[in-house]
Protein backbone atom coordinates (compact mmCIF):
# COMPACT_ATOMS: atom_id res chain seq x y z
CA UNK A 1 0.00 0.00 0.00
CA UNK A 2 1.63 3.60 -1.03
CA UNK A 3 -0.93 5.43 0.62
CA UNK A 4 0.17 8.61 2.28
CA UNK A 5 -2.34 7.85 5.43
CA UNK A 6 -1.48 4.07 4.90
CA UNK A 7 -1.00 4.11 8.53
CA UNK A 8 -4.31 4.78 9.50
CA UNK A 9 -5.97 2.04 7.48
CA UNK A 10 -6.36 -1.17 8.40
CA UNK A 11 -7.34 -4.09 5.49
CA UNK A 12 -8.33 -7.71 5.45
CA UNK A 13 -9.08 -10.02 2.33
CA UNK A 14 -12.82 -11.14 1.50
CA UNK A 15 -11.71 -15.04 0.52
CA UNK A 16 -14.13 -15.33 -2.96
CA UNK A 17 -14.48 -19.19 -1.85
CA UNK A 18 -16.17 -20.28 -5.29
CA UNK A 19 -13.69 -18.99 -7.50
CA UNK A 20 -10.93 -20.58 -5.91
CA UNK A 21 -12.72 -23.79 -4.09
CA UNK A 22 -15.51 -25.51 -6.46
CA UNK A 23 -13.07 -27.18 -8.83
CA UNK A 24 -10.77 -28.28 -6.44
CA UNK A 25 -12.60 -31.70 -6.04
CA UNK A 26 -13.36 -32.05 -9.81
CA UNK A 27 -16.85 -30.90 -9.72
CA UNK A 28 -18.17 -27.74 -10.72
CA UNK A 29 -21.67 -27.54 -8.42
CA UNK A 30 -21.64 -24.67 -5.99
CA UNK A 31 -20.62 -27.01 -3.16
CA UNK A 32 -17.15 -27.14 -1.51
CA UNK A 33 -16.03 -30.67 0.27
CA UNK A 34 -14.27 -30.43 2.65
CA UNK A 35 -13.91 -34.05 3.00
CA UNK A 36 -11.83 -33.89 -0.59
CA UNK A 37 -8.32 -33.78 0.53
CA UNK A 38 -7.42 -31.40 -2.88
CA UNK A 39 -10.10 -29.05 -1.49
CA UNK A 40 -8.28 -28.44 1.95
CA UNK A 41 -4.84 -28.36 -0.04
CA UNK A 42 -6.22 -25.42 -2.13
CA UNK A 43 -7.49 -23.60 0.56
CA UNK A 44 -4.10 -24.08 2.63
CA UNK A 45 -2.21 -22.94 -0.58
CA UNK A 46 -4.23 -20.12 -1.00
CA UNK A 47 -4.09 -18.84 2.88
CA UNK A 48 -0.01 -19.33 2.67
CA UNK A 49 0.45 -17.02 -0.30
CA UNK A 50 -1.78 -14.43 1.79
CA UNK A 51 0.70 -15.32 4.72
CA UNK A 52 3.50 -14.85 2.53
CA UNK A 53 2.53 -11.59 0.93
CA UNK A 54 0.00 -9.86 3.06
CA UNK A 55 0.02 -10.60 6.64
CA UNK A 56 3.11 -9.60 8.03
CA UNK A 57 1.71 -5.94 7.05
CA UNK A 58 1.38 -3.70 10.31
CA UNK A 59 -1.43 -2.00 8.34
CA UNK A 60 -3.42 -6.12 8.09
CA UNK A 61 -6.40 -6.26 9.97
CA UNK A 62 -5.69 -8.32 12.99
CA UNK A 63 -7.67 -10.03 16.15
CA UNK A 64 -6.22 -11.32 19.21
CA UNK A 65 -3.16 -10.61 17.08
CA UNK A 66 -4.94 -12.86 14.78
CA UNK A 67 -5.02 -11.86 10.92
CA UNK A 68 -8.75 -12.01 9.61
CA UNK A 69 -9.65 -13.71 6.79
CA UNK A 70 -13.56 -12.81 5.62
CA UNK A 71 -15.20 -16.28 4.06
CA UNK A 72 -17.16 -15.70 0.93
CA UNK A 73 -20.38 -17.65 1.11
CA UNK A 74 -19.17 -20.03 3.25
CA UNK A 75 -22.90 -21.80 3.79
CA UNK A 76 -21.62 -23.99 0.56
CA UNK A 77 -18.71 -25.54 2.76
CA UNK A 78 -20.03 -29.53 3.61
CA UNK A 79 -18.39 -31.83 5.81
CA UNK A 80 -16.31 -28.94 7.42
CA UNK A 81 -15.13 -29.58 10.96
CA UNK A 82 -13.65 -27.54 13.27
CA UNK A 83 -10.16 -29.89 12.73
CA UNK A 84 -9.81 -29.32 9.48
CA UNK A 85 -9.21 -25.61 10.35
CA UNK A 86 -6.90 -26.39 13.42
CA UNK A 87 -5.07 -28.43 10.78
CA UNK A 88 -4.89 -26.21 8.31
CA UNK A 89 -3.36 -23.18 11.27
CA UNK A 90 -0.79 -25.57 12.44
CA UNK A 91 0.85 -26.45 8.26
CA UNK A 92 0.62 -22.55 8.07
CA UNK A 93 2.29 -22.00 11.89
CA UNK A 94 -0.36 -19.43 12.28
CA UNK A 95 -3.38 -18.64 14.48
CA UNK A 96 -6.12 -16.82 12.07
CA UNK A 97 -9.34 -14.96 13.08
CA UNK A 98 -11.75 -16.69 9.93
CA UNK A 99 -15.10 -14.30 9.61
CA UNK A 100 -17.36 -16.35 7.67
CA UNK A 101 -20.41 -15.44 5.59
CA UNK A 102 -22.78 -18.69 6.74
CA UNK A 103 -26.11 -16.59 8.04
CA UNK A 104 -28.83 -16.54 5.49
CA UNK A 105 -32.62 -17.46 4.94
CA UNK A 106 -34.04 -20.86 5.31
CA UNK A 107 -31.86 -23.44 7.76
CA UNK A 108 -29.06 -20.79 8.10
CA UNK A 109 -31.47 -18.04 9.41
CA UNK A 110 -30.40 -19.76 13.00
CA UNK A 111 -26.97 -21.03 14.29
CA UNK A 112 -27.79 -23.95 15.51
CA UNK A 113 -29.62 -25.31 12.28
CA UNK A 114 -26.93 -23.74 10.13
CA UNK A 115 -24.15 -25.77 8.15
CA UNK A 116 -21.15 -24.19 9.88
CA UNK A 117 -23.00 -22.17 13.10
CA UNK A 118 -23.21 -23.66 16.41
CA UNK A 119 -22.45 -27.16 17.62
CA UNK A 120 -21.54 -29.08 20.63
CA UNK A 121 -17.93 -28.11 20.53
CA UNK A 122 -18.74 -24.67 19.76
CA UNK A 123 -18.98 -21.99 17.00
CA UNK A 124 -16.69 -23.60 13.80
CA UNK A 125 -15.43 -20.72 12.75
CA UNK A 126 -14.46 -17.62 15.10
CA UNK A 127 -17.25 -15.19 14.24
CA UNK A 128 -19.60 -14.77 11.23
CA UNK A 129 -20.88 -12.29 8.90
CA UNK A 130 -23.23 -11.44 6.09
CA UNK A 131 -22.52 -10.64 2.61
CA UNK A 132 -25.33 -9.78 1.16
CA UNK A 133 -29.18 -10.17 2.23
CA UNK A 134 -31.05 -9.51 -0.63
CA UNK A 135 -33.22 -12.07 -1.88
CA UNK A 136 -35.61 -11.02 -4.87
CA UNK A 137 -39.36 -12.85 -3.42
CA UNK A 138 -38.88 -11.26 -0.20
CA UNK A 139 -38.29 -7.75 -1.67
CA UNK A 140 -42.21 -5.94 -1.38
CA UNK A 141 -43.28 -3.03 -4.11
CA UNK A 142 -42.87 -0.65 -2.22
CA UNK A 143 -39.88 -1.37 -0.10
CA UNK A 144 -36.25 0.30 0.37
CA UNK A 145 -32.77 -0.88 1.79
CA UNK A 146 -33.57 0.31 5.32
CA UNK A 147 -37.11 -1.10 5.50
CA UNK A 148 -35.49 -4.40 4.08
CA UNK A 149 -32.93 -4.95 6.22
CA UNK A 150 -35.26 -3.59 9.31
CA UNK A 151 -38.13 -6.57 8.27
CA UNK A 152 -36.22 -9.38 6.77
CA UNK A 153 -32.49 -9.21 8.13
CA UNK A 154 -31.97 -7.62 11.37
CA UNK A 155 -33.95 -10.64 13.21
CA UNK A 156 -31.70 -12.96 12.18
CA UNK A 157 -28.83 -10.19 12.74
CA UNK A 158 -30.17 -10.63 15.98
CA UNK A 159 -30.66 -14.69 16.16
CA UNK A 160 -27.06 -14.77 15.52
CA UNK A 161 -25.73 -11.67 17.39
CA UNK A 162 -27.00 -13.43 20.54
CA UNK A 163 -25.19 -16.80 20.16
CA UNK A 164 -22.05 -15.89 18.08
CA UNK A 165 -19.60 -13.26 17.58
CA UNK A 166 -21.27 -11.81 14.71
CA UNK A 167 -20.61 -8.51 12.52
CA UNK A 168 -23.67 -7.39 10.46
CA UNK A 169 -23.71 -6.45 6.84
CA UNK A 170 -24.95 -3.14 5.59
CA UNK A 171 -25.48 -1.99 1.83
CA UNK A 172 -26.85 1.76 1.72
CA UNK A 173 -28.86 -0.25 -1.64
CA UNK A 174 -29.06 -2.46 -4.08
CA UNK A 175 -29.28 -2.41 -7.98
CA UNK A 176 -30.26 -5.14 -10.18
CA UNK A 177 -29.98 -5.47 -13.62
CA UNK A 178 -31.25 -8.57 -14.28
CA UNK A 179 -34.89 -7.57 -13.89
CA UNK A 180 -34.39 -8.36 -9.79
CA UNK A 181 -36.02 -5.37 -7.63
CA UNK A 182 -34.40 -2.92 -6.32
CA UNK A 183 -33.87 -1.35 -2.63
CA UNK A 184 -33.42 2.23 -3.02
CA UNK A 185 -31.95 4.30 -0.67
CA UNK A 186 -30.80 7.82 0.84
CA UNK A 187 -27.74 9.19 3.15
CA UNK A 188 -30.20 9.91 5.89
CA UNK A 189 -31.78 6.18 5.50
CA UNK A 190 -28.41 4.78 5.33
CA UNK A 191 -27.46 6.82 8.29
CA UNK A 192 -30.49 4.88 9.84
CA UNK A 193 -29.42 1.32 9.17
CA UNK A 194 -25.91 1.84 11.09
CA UNK A 195 -27.90 3.07 13.55
CA UNK A 196 -30.20 0.30 13.71
CA UNK A 197 -27.06 -2.30 13.43
CA UNK A 198 -24.99 -0.95 16.28
CA UNK A 199 -28.01 -1.49 18.88
CA UNK A 200 -27.77 -5.47 18.25
CA UNK A 201 -26.95 -7.61 21.32
CA UNK A 202 -23.85 -9.57 21.51
CA UNK A 203 -20.37 -10.31 22.79
CA UNK A 204 -17.42 -8.15 21.63
CA UNK A 205 -14.91 -9.26 19.10
CA UNK A 206 -12.12 -9.03 21.73
CA UNK A 207 -10.96 -6.66 24.19
CA UNK A 208 -9.45 -3.79 21.16
CA UNK A 209 -12.33 -4.91 18.57
CA UNK A 210 -15.76 -4.09 20.24
CA UNK A 211 -17.76 -4.84 17.05
CA UNK A 212 -17.22 -4.72 13.28
CA UNK A 213 -19.99 -3.33 10.83
CA UNK A 214 -19.42 -4.40 7.38
CA UNK A 215 -20.48 -2.28 4.36
CA UNK A 216 -21.04 -3.86 1.31
CA UNK A 217 -19.81 -2.17 -1.87
CA UNK A 218 -20.01 -3.54 -4.88
CA UNK A 219 -20.45 -2.52 -9.07
CA UNK A 220 -20.40 -5.54 -11.27
CA UNK A 221 -22.35 -5.83 -14.93
CA UNK A 222 -25.31 -7.22 -13.56
CA UNK A 223 -25.76 -5.86 -10.04
CA UNK A 224 -24.35 -3.28 -7.42
CA UNK A 225 -24.69 -1.55 -3.99
CA UNK A 226 -22.40 1.53 -3.74
CA UNK A 227 -20.69 3.98 -1.80
CA UNK A 228 -18.26 5.95 -3.97
CA UNK A 229 -18.56 9.26 -5.30
CA UNK A 230 -21.26 9.34 -8.56
CA UNK A 231 -22.75 12.45 -10.15
CA UNK A 232 -26.33 11.10 -8.58
CA UNK A 233 -24.88 11.28 -5.14
CA UNK A 234 -21.93 13.07 -4.51
CA UNK A 235 -19.81 11.93 -1.65
CA UNK A 236 -23.20 11.68 0.70
CA UNK A 237 -22.60 7.72 1.77
CA UNK A 238 -18.67 8.57 2.68
CA UNK A 239 -19.61 11.96 4.51
CA UNK A 240 -22.12 9.35 6.18
CA UNK A 241 -19.32 6.65 7.18
CA UNK A 242 -16.75 9.13 8.31
CA UNK A 243 -19.16 10.32 10.40
CA UNK A 244 -19.37 7.33 12.24
CA UNK A 245 -15.64 6.71 12.25
CA UNK A 246 -14.79 9.90 13.33
CA UNK A 247 -17.66 9.68 16.28
CA UNK A 248 -15.46 7.70 18.15
CA UNK A 249 -15.39 9.31 21.97
CA UNK A 250 -12.69 8.69 24.77
CA UNK A 251 -14.27 7.60 27.54
CA UNK A 252 -12.95 7.41 31.71
CA UNK A 253 -13.77 6.15 34.54
CA UNK A 254 -12.84 8.65 36.99
CA UNK A 255 -14.98 8.16 40.21
CA UNK A 256 -16.85 5.00 41.36
CA UNK A 257 -18.28 5.58 45.66
CA UNK A 258 -19.95 2.64 47.71
CA UNK A 259 -23.33 4.30 47.60
CA UNK A 260 -23.36 2.90 43.64
CA UNK A 261 -22.76 5.90 41.93
CA UNK A 262 -20.16 5.94 38.78
CA UNK A 263 -19.02 8.61 37.16
CA UNK A 264 -17.09 8.56 33.65
CA UNK A 265 -16.02 11.15 31.46
CA UNK A 266 -16.49 11.93 27.87
CA UNK A 267 -14.24 13.54 25.33
CA UNK A 268 -16.26 13.27 21.26
CA UNK A 269 -17.02 15.73 18.89
CA UNK A 270 -20.64 16.55 19.33
CA UNK A 271 -19.56 18.55 22.76
CA UNK A 272 -17.19 20.87 23.79
CA UNK A 273 -14.18 19.84 26.00
CA UNK A 274 -15.46 16.59 29.25
CA UNK A 275 -18.47 15.70 29.95
CA UNK A 276 -20.09 13.18 32.14
CA UNK A 277 -22.16 9.90 32.36
CA UNK A 278 -23.07 9.46 35.93
CA UNK A 279 -24.67 5.83 36.43
CA UNK A 280 -26.36 4.99 39.71
CA UNK A 281 -26.67 1.07 39.98
CA UNK A 282 -28.88 -1.01 41.71
CA UNK A 283 -27.02 -2.73 45.05
CA UNK A 284 -27.06 -6.37 44.16
CA UNK A 285 -26.25 -7.01 40.67
CA UNK A 286 -25.69 -10.96 41.26
CA UNK A 287 -27.36 -12.47 38.57
CA UNK A 288 -24.71 -12.02 35.50
CA UNK A 289 -27.00 -13.10 32.98
CA UNK A 290 -29.58 -10.83 34.24
CA UNK A 291 -30.18 -7.48 32.27
CA UNK A 292 -31.59 -4.51 33.71
CA UNK A 293 -33.81 -1.39 32.29
CA UNK A 294 -32.26 2.17 32.22
CA UNK A 295 -33.90 5.07 32.99
CA UNK A 296 -31.85 8.49 31.92
CA UNK A 297 -32.43 11.41 34.33
CA UNK A 298 -32.23 13.96 31.94
CA UNK A 299 -30.71 17.70 33.45
CA UNK A 300 -31.85 21.17 32.80
CA UNK A 301 -28.51 22.86 33.20
CA UNK A 302 -25.43 22.51 31.56
CA UNK A 303 -22.40 20.96 32.87
CA UNK A 304 -22.73 20.14 36.31
CA UNK A 305 -24.69 23.03 37.80
CA UNK A 306 -28.35 22.10 39.63
CA UNK A 307 -29.58 25.14 40.79
CA UNK A 308 -32.84 23.70 39.93
CA UNK A 309 -32.07 20.06 41.43
CA UNK A 310 -30.59 17.25 40.73
CA UNK A 311 -32.48 14.41 38.99
CA UNK A 312 -30.25 11.47 40.24
CA UNK A 313 -29.75 12.72 43.76
CA UNK A 314 -33.51 12.03 43.83
CA UNK A 315 -33.50 9.18 42.74
CA UNK A 316 -30.78 7.68 45.21
CA UNK A 317 -32.89 9.91 48.21
CA UNK A 318 -35.64 7.85 46.93
CA UNK A 319 -34.00 4.57 46.66
CA UNK A 320 -35.38 3.86 43.40
CA UNK A 321 -32.58 2.22 41.72
CA UNK A 322 -32.95 -0.33 44.21
CA UNK A 323 -36.89 -0.94 44.77
CA UNK A 324 -37.03 -1.00 40.98
CA UNK A 325 -34.02 -2.68 40.20
CA UNK A 326 -33.24 -0.37 37.69
CA UNK A 327 -29.81 1.13 36.12
CA UNK A 328 -29.79 5.06 36.18
CA UNK A 329 -28.28 7.11 34.05
CA UNK A 330 -27.98 11.21 34.00
CA UNK A 331 -25.36 12.58 31.49
CA UNK A 332 -24.27 15.92 31.29
CA UNK A 333 -23.94 18.31 28.42
CA UNK A 334 -21.63 20.82 27.75
CA UNK A 335 -24.21 23.67 26.60
CA UNK A 336 -27.97 24.13 28.01
CA UNK A 337 -29.50 21.07 27.01
CA UNK A 338 -32.51 21.17 24.91
CA UNK A 339 -32.07 17.98 23.59
CA UNK A 340 -31.60 19.22 19.78
CA UNK A 341 -29.00 19.07 17.00
CA UNK A 342 -27.27 22.64 16.17
CA UNK A 343 -27.64 22.87 12.31
CA UNK A 344 -23.67 24.47 11.61
CA UNK A 345 -22.37 24.41 14.76
CA UNK A 346 -20.74 20.17 14.97
CA UNK A 347 -20.01 20.73 19.10
CA UNK A 348 -24.26 21.62 19.98
CA UNK A 349 -25.48 18.33 18.31
CA UNK A 350 -27.21 17.10 22.35
CA UNK A 351 -29.38 14.56 20.34
CA UNK A 352 -26.67 12.69 18.67
CA UNK A 353 -24.42 12.81 21.69
CA UNK A 354 -26.74 11.43 23.37
CA UNK A 355 -28.30 8.27 21.52
CA UNK A 356 -25.00 7.74 19.77
CA UNK A 357 -22.58 8.10 22.17
CA UNK A 358 -24.04 8.35 26.17
CA UNK A 359 -26.82 5.10 25.00
CA UNK A 360 -24.01 2.69 23.08
CA UNK A 361 -21.33 3.10 26.42
CA UNK A 362 -24.52 2.40 28.94
CA UNK A 363 -24.94 -0.55 27.23
CA UNK A 364 -21.58 -1.84 26.30
CA UNK A 365 -20.46 -0.97 29.57
CA UNK A 366 -23.39 -2.36 32.12
CA UNK A 367 -25.94 -5.26 31.58
CA UNK A 368 -28.90 -3.41 30.54
CA UNK A 369 -31.76 -4.23 28.40
CA UNK A 370 -30.58 -2.76 24.72
CA UNK A 371 -34.43 -3.04 23.18
CA UNK A 372 -36.88 -0.36 23.62
CA UNK A 373 -38.84 -1.76 26.77
CA UNK A 374 -35.82 -1.25 28.68
CA UNK A 375 -34.63 2.50 27.73
CA UNK A 376 -36.55 5.42 29.33
CA UNK A 377 -36.67 8.87 29.51
CA UNK A 378 -36.79 10.68 32.53
CA UNK A 379 -37.03 14.72 32.72
CA UNK A 380 -38.68 18.42 34.25
CA UNK A 381 -38.77 21.29 32.53
CA UNK A 382 -36.70 21.58 29.57
CA UNK A 383 -35.60 18.20 30.30
CA UNK A 384 -39.11 16.73 30.10
CA UNK A 385 -39.21 18.55 27.00
CA UNK A 386 -35.95 16.77 25.93
CA UNK A 387 -37.70 13.52 26.82
CA UNK A 388 -40.52 13.54 24.67
CA UNK A 389 -38.96 14.82 21.67
CA UNK A 390 -36.26 12.27 22.10
CA UNK A 391 -39.32 9.54 21.97
CA UNK A 392 -41.54 11.35 19.02
CA UNK A 393 -38.12 11.19 16.89
CA UNK A 394 -36.43 7.97 17.69
CA UNK A 395 -39.95 5.49 18.60
CA UNK A 396 -37.82 2.21 17.81
CA UNK A 397 -35.50 3.19 20.28
CA UNK A 398 -36.57 4.51 23.36
CA UNK A 399 -39.97 2.89 25.21
CA UNK A 400 -41.40 5.20 27.54
CA UNK A 401 -40.52 9.55 28.10
CA UNK A 402 -41.90 10.84 31.46
CA UNK A 403 -41.78 14.40 31.90
CA UNK A 404 -42.83 17.04 35.34
CA UNK A 405 -44.21 20.51 34.22
CA UNK A 406 -42.70 20.50 30.78
CA UNK A 407 -42.97 23.42 28.21
CA UNK A 408 -43.89 21.32 25.43
CA UNK A 409 -46.35 23.68 23.44
CA UNK A 410 -43.49 26.24 22.79
CA UNK A 411 -43.66 26.97 18.71
CA UNK A 412 -40.54 29.31 18.51
CA UNK A 413 -36.84 29.33 19.70
CA UNK A 414 -37.25 32.62 21.68
CA UNK A 415 -37.37 31.88 25.08
CA UNK A 416 -35.18 30.19 28.30
CA UNK A 417 -31.90 29.97 26.26
CA UNK A 418 -33.47 28.49 22.81
CA UNK A 419 -32.16 30.24 19.96
CA UNK A 420 -28.24 29.80 20.50
CA UNK A 421 -28.89 25.93 21.19
CA UNK A 422 -31.87 25.66 18.06
CA UNK A 423 -29.89 27.98 15.76
CA UNK A 424 -33.11 28.62 13.49
CA UNK A 425 -36.74 28.22 13.51
CA UNK A 426 -36.59 25.85 10.47
CA UNK A 427 -34.41 23.50 12.53
CA UNK A 428 -36.48 23.98 15.79
CA UNK A 429 -39.59 22.83 13.82
CA UNK A 430 -37.76 19.53 13.20
CA UNK A 431 -37.79 18.96 17.12
CA UNK A 432 -41.07 20.58 18.05
CA UNK A 433 -43.12 18.60 20.16
CA UNK A 434 -46.98 19.85 18.67
CA UNK A 435 -45.83 19.05 15.36
CA UNK A 436 -44.19 15.29 15.92
CA UNK A 437 -47.19 14.80 17.77
CA UNK A 438 -49.39 15.63 14.80
CA UNK A 439 -46.89 13.53 12.43
CA UNK A 440 -47.39 10.55 15.07
CA UNK A 441 -51.03 10.59 15.51
CA UNK A 442 -51.68 8.66 12.38
CA UNK A 443 -49.99 5.70 13.50
CA UNK A 444 -50.58 6.28 17.87
CA UNK A 445 -49.40 2.38 18.41
CA UNK A 446 -51.02 -0.14 20.47
CA UNK A 447 -49.18 1.33 23.71
CA UNK A 448 -49.24 4.76 26.24
CA UNK A 449 -45.29 6.13 26.15
CA UNK A 450 -45.81 9.63 27.10
CA UNK A 451 -46.37 10.88 30.43
CA UNK A 452 -46.83 14.33 31.69
CA UNK A 453 -47.53 15.05 34.76
CA UNK A 454 -46.99 17.97 37.78
CA UNK A 455 -47.62 21.83 36.88
CA UNK A 456 -45.98 24.90 37.84
CA UNK A 457 -44.45 27.53 35.66
CA UNK A 458 -45.72 25.59 32.48
CA UNK A 459 -49.74 25.16 33.22
CA UNK A 460 -50.82 26.46 29.80
CA UNK A 461 -48.87 24.11 28.04
CA UNK A 462 -50.62 20.69 29.89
Amino acid sequence: MKSRNRGDIKFAFIYESLGRLDDADGKHDVIIDFSNENVRQQFYCDLLYLKTNYFKSQSYLTIDRKPVVVIYVSRTFRNLKQSHLHDIEKQLDLDLFFIADDPFFGRQKDPKTALNGVDANGSIFDAYTTYNMFENGLVRDDDTALSYTKREAMPIFTRWSRSTKFCPNIMPTYHDFRGNKTLPGTPDQFRQMIKTVQSLPGEAMSKDVRKLIFVTSFNEWWEGTTVEPAKEYGHTYLDVIREFAERRAQFELVDSSPSGEIVHTVECAYQKGKTKIRVLLPAKMRNAKRRYPVVYVLPVEPLDQSRFGDGLTEIKKLNLHNKHKAIFVAPTFSDLPWYCDHPTQPTKRQERYFTDVVVPYVERTYPCVTEPNGRHLLGFSKSGWGAWTLLLRHPDTFGKAAAWDAPLMMDKPNKYGMGSIFGTQENFEKFQISKLLKAKAKNPGKSKRLIHIGYGNFRSHH
